[in-house]
């Protein structure tokens, strides 16, 4: 009965109407609801909040349909960091290839976003390790995190080329992951009231500014910080 019902309801007048259906063609897969999602997100009259929420939709549909559709939107500013990471489950070379030409322009964050997808796929990580050498992409961007999750993707060519390429990687003694297991997980277990800004700052100084520093400044020192906190605690 729902593909007899749902047309209507999508095209309701009433916002809360149309919500609610959409969950529903959410739960039933419904191919129709995701062909007027994908519409919504080439129709220029479209706000950028409906295009959030018609991505936000489409990311419960694995549909290579959606990739054509999301490549066009990259260089959206305000939808550009919610489709990168959805680009990850698209294993085509021209994702690898919309993101690389895109590195140099991108802010920190996006970059670190775009530099986590390209550093998941054997295929991707070669193309990026050819766009580094071919000095289209800045070799700075491939950091030891990037270079590492590369080397255990289990293709060997990766191993020699970052080992050409970019230097020595040497794994992370057991002691050391077991103190990052400990303190991210001291992290998580932390309520809310227990950060405070002014208090991270002092220490920041303290411990951490004479290597890194906020912006791009030092970056031969220690890498740049910008952009982390999009990878996630394990990486800081």
């Amino acid at each position: 009965d729902w593909t007899n019902e749902s047309e209507g309801l999508y095209g309701s007048d009433n916002v809360r109407v149309r919500r609610a259906a959409e969950s529903i063609g959410v739960a039933f897969v419904d191919q129709a609801l995701f062909n007027r999602l994908r519409e919504r997100l080439t129709n220029a009259s479209s706000s950028s909040d409906e295009k959030k929420l018609a991505i936000s939709i489409l990311s419960g549909d694995a549909s290579p349909e959606n990739m054509t559709e999301f490549l066009s939107l990259l260089d959206s500013k305000e939808l550009t960091p919610i489709i990168i990471p959805m680009l990850r489950r698209y294993d085509r070379p021209e994702v690898c290839q919309q993101l690389i030409v895109r590195l140099a322009s991108w802010s920190d964050a996006e970059t670190g976003a775009a530099m986590e997808v390209l550093s998941s796929r054997a295929s991707w990580a070669l193309m990026l390790l050819d766009g580094i050498e071919s000095k289209m992409v800045p070799k700075e961007l491939l950091t030891a995190y990037h270079a590492r999750q590369m080397a255990a993707l289990g293709n060997p060519e990766l191993p020699e080329r970052l080992q050409r390429d970019w230097g020595t990687l040497r794994p992370t003694p057991e002691a050391v992951r077991e103190e990052i297991a400990a303190l991210s997980a001291a992290y998580r277990a932390a309520p809310l009231w227990a950060y405070e800004a002014g208090r991270g700052e002092q220490h920041f100084k303290k411990l951490c500014a004479n290597c890194h520093l906020p912006g791009p400044e030092n970056a031969a020192i220690a890498p740049r910080l910008a952009g982390s906190g999009a990878r996630g605690i394990d990486y800081i």
